[in-house]
């Protein structure tokens, strides 16, 4: 069973205070952001020192993996059981092979882990991971405004990320150091992401600034911004991060990825993070990894035809719980609907979630950032979605 320990929640003073400036002016613009006490929870999770050090090593171990997996796929060339189109799997392949094309960070979600059951990987969030802020600022100040030891916590989300930023500048040296961070208009929660990651990009020595990216202006020669509220107006960004999904750029906007492809291909932009992991975050790589690794421990049996045993429904690039289904016996046990049920799906054998006395499920978010940097939580019902708590957590012995 998962046991918990309450503590008072945060204020949004207690940002300010550490020096979150973007954060006191994305609120006045957005002030439904302000509301933690709706979304995170008043409590930690309590994981002892041996589950933070398994969760760390089974995060490593799957990378690792999902790297042999991916390489497998792009030597074979099954990009058409993955619904990739010929010109996205010519990227995936550049991009794969160019050491500066970095893999930023990413979440994996896990099953276990907390409660003497085995971990389990559920899937990868590889491309445009959220729950970032939450794992890397917000649970940190739980511990320090409760009076708790702050380092009492698996949590180097953000210096794993300066690191990987460090190895961006030095994989890509003859760029010079400018980073342009975007994400879709109106999402202040994507918006909130990409400064946090600016501002550890900053830390790494890069030039930031983060504008909507529908007023970033891209062409044949490059990326740029014009808006006359940019300390480089007019100038052009070498390295650009975008919280937009590849498969949306690709099937939505034709044109933009038409662009960014001769981009990459030409070596004139990076683009974090790198188009391979669309790959990565497809869920028929489930299916490759079940393939190659056989009744592993830390694997779920995934096929793409629905199993005879207790199993999920999931679309292959499905967001927030959308377009899930539990079923057995060829019955719909639980589902959500969404925007996604268009896609080819998979199946993966069902596994119970971690529960705590009231019966409510918790799933472990663990982000890997070069390695397996820190761990969230969420908790909610049978199918975890946008709008389950967030919760902390707190190492015990």
């Amino acid at each position: 069973m998962v046991h918990t320990r309450n503590i008072q929640n945060l204020s949004p003073e207690a940002f300010y205070e550490i020096g979150c400036d973007w954060f006191e002016n994305l609120a006045e613009d957005h002030p439904e952001i302000v509301a933690e006490a709706q979304y995170c929870a008043g409590e930690l999770v309590e994981v002892t020192d041996a589950e933070a050090d398994a969760i760390y090593k089974a995060t490593n171990k799957l990378y690792d993996m999902f790297i042999e997996a991916a390489e497998h796929v792009i030597d074979n060339n099954f990009f058409t059981d993955f619904g990739i189109s010929e010109r996205m799997a010519n990227l995936i392949r550049t991009t794969w092979k160019e050491d500066g094309d970095w893999h930023l960070y990413g979440r994996f979600d896990l099953a276990g882990g907390i409660d003497g059951s085995p971990i389990k990987l559920i899937e990868f969030n590889a491309d445009t991971a959220t729950m970032l802020f939450e794992s890397s600022v917000i649970q940190w100040l739980h511990l320090k405004e409760n009076g708790f030891d702050d380092t009492r916590q698996f949590n180097s989300i953000f210096e794993c990320l300066v690191e990987n930023f460090r190895k961006v500048r030095e994989l890509n040296f003859v760029k010079e150091p400018h980073i342009l961070f975007s994400s879709l208009p109106e999402f202040s929660e994507d918006e909130m992401t990409c400064r946090l990651i600016g501002m550890a990009a900053k830390e790494a020595g890069f030039e930031i600034d983060f504008e909507d990216v529908d007023q970033v202006t891209f062409d044949k020669s490059g990326i740029y911004t014009t808006t006359e509220t940019l300390f480089r107006t007019g100038s052009q960004w070498p390295f650009w991060f975008k919280l937009i999904p590849w498969e949306w750029i690709e099937k939505d906007e034709p044109v933009l990825f038409s662009l960014l492809e001769g981009l990459i291909v030409s070596g004139r932009a990076v683009v974090l993070n790198p188009p391979y992991t669309l790959l990565f975050q497809n869920k028929m790589l489930l299916k490759v990894l079940w393939d190659l690794f056989p009744r592993h421990p830390l694997l779920l049996e995934t096929s793409a035809s629905p199993l005879p045993c207790k199993h999920v429904k999931k679309v292959i690039y499905g967001r927030e719980g959308q377009n899930v289904e539990i079923m057995f016996g060829g019955v719909t046990t639980a589902k959500n609907d969404g925007d996604y049920a268009d896609q080819p799906s998979i199946y993966q054998k069902y596994v119970d979630l971690p529960t705590d006395g009231l019966g409510r499920k918790y799933q472990t978010g663990s982000f890997f950032a070069g390695e397996a940097a820190g761990i969230g939580f969420r908790r909610g019902g049978e199918i975890i979605n946008n709008f389950s708590q967030f919760l902390g957590h707190i190492l015990i012995p």
